[in-house]
């Protein structure tokens, strides 16, 4: 492997859950309950948790790029006349 190759496989890595969840909009508890549940593509380097950029973008269906804004997004909020009954 070349050090170009390297260096942009060590640019895709997200190390440890805060940076994780960060880039996934969720809050360390929420991604630590995901990661528990088998539900993020992340690997375990002793006691630490990695994850690829790359994987989570394709795990979520996203292809926005880490800063424009976090992949998980908040739910819309319900307009007023959705949330009576008829």
């Amino acid at each position: 492997m070349d050090s170009n190759n390297k260096q942009s496989d060590q640019l895709d890595l997200l190390w440890g859950v805060k940076a994780i969840a960060g880039y996934i909009g969720l809050n360390e508890r929420q991604t630590h309950y995901q990661i528990e549940l088998g539900l993020l593509p992340v690997r375990r380097q002793k006691r630490l948790i990695v994850a690829s950029k790359s994987e989570l973008r394709a795990h979520f269906g996203a292809a926005n790029i880490a800063g424009d804004r976090p992949i998980a997004a908040a739910p819309a909020p319900i307009a007023a006349e959705e949330a009576t009954p008829a």
